[in-house]
């Protein structure tokens, strides 16, 4: 008797142990990202924009170049992507459906998302929730496209993912600004020894970038440049474009040294496609780090039409040339 109770009770384990970890999924998944804080959660207008539909509350990209750190023989560069924002309005719940942009040269991984509703639910972004589509045949591009559940007003949408390419060049500046107030928005980025880097920045409709000093060590340098309270800019199709009113800030490598020569290497970087990686919403083509400039239409776009893939391209051709920073 007593061992066909044992049994019964290993056959019961054996079956609740599977279940356990299943349930366990997305509460790991939930903790990759930073607590909501009380005063996230208690936001519902920011102030000087009272009737901002959404808000950024963070961005944070963290740009790592092939040859740094763990990197090192890697061909691989990496550019890591996080992002926060609440919606505050009803017109802000079109902020529920996020489209990266990407490319056979800047292949996308690991994307993960949740909705945290305003009595703390978690739910995550389920996997049949991504839609993926062909955007140019010619330049292999494509465009995800992530519809988050349960967005309502008061509701937080994080979500994260990485883009890697074989390339040490970063040709699209970050930009710290979108359509909609930022909270707080940093780029960090990690250059190994041998590579000497530029960095210029612009910073109109009075946004401070504050930068941090480089630090050095046996895996290569850092550089963290951040920004505070950015206002948005205005998705104004007879505006000025987006490029010309966004805080931003650039890397190029601009020479490489070893222990037997050094090499110029500004103006030798290959282009990327032209459709760059980028992120947008479908009402206003908002970007976690890089857009490309607006075309400029006979009639205002209506919010709410399809999600835009934004690219950042001819950013790269209209920018000033970097000089130190």
């Amino acid at each position: 008797m007593n061992q066909r109770r044992l049994t019964s009770s290993r056959v019961r384990l054996c079956l609740i142990l599977p279940l356990l970890s299943l349930l366990a999924v997305p509460a790991a998944r939930a903790a990759d990202f930073p607590p909501v804080s009380d005063e996230e959660r208690s936001l519902t207008a920011v102030p000087g924009e009272p009737n901002a539909p959404s808000v950024v509350l963070f961005k944070k990209g963290e740009f790592l170049m092939s040859g740094y750190g763990p990197q090192s023989g890697n061909q691989a560069s990496y550019l890591r992507v996080q992002v926060r924002r609440k919606i505050l309005t009803e017109e802000g719940k079109s902020g529920g459906e996020v489209t990266i942009s990407h490319s056979d040269f800047e292949r996308l991984h690991g994307f993960e998302g949740r909705t945290v509703l305003p009595d703390g639910r978690v739910i995550p972004v389920p996997a049949d929730a991504r839609f993926v589509r062909k955007t140019s045949r010619s330049n292999r591009t494509f465009a995800t496209a992530v519809a988050f559940p349960a967005v309502q007003v008061g509701a937080i949408l994080d979500y994260q993912y990485e883009l890697r390419f074989d390339s040490i060049y970063f040709l699209e500046p970050w930009y710290f600004s979108e359509d909609v107030p930022v909270r707080y928005a940093e780029i960090v980025f990690k250059v190994p020894l041998q590579i000497k880097a530029q960095a210029w920045s612009r910073a109109p409709m009075r946004v401070q970038i504050q930068k941090e000093a480089a630090e050095k060590s046996s895996q290569g340098y850092s550089m963290k440049a951040w920004a505070r309270d950015v206002p948005s800019v205005p998705d104004d199709p007879y505006g000025p474009p987006f490029t010309d009113l966004a805080a931003q800030m650039l890397l190029l490598p601009s020479s490489y040294t070893d222990e037997f020569q050094r090499e110029a290497l500004l103006g030798t970087g290959p282009r990327s496609p032209r459709s760059s990686a980028a992120t947008t919403t479908r009402s206003a083509g908002t970007t976690p780090g890089w857009r490309r400039r607006r075309r400029r239409s006979p009639a205002p776009a209506r919010r709410g039409s399809r999600a835009r893939p934004s690219t950042g391209s001819s950013a790269t051709r209209s920018r000033p040339a970097p000089t130190s920073g």
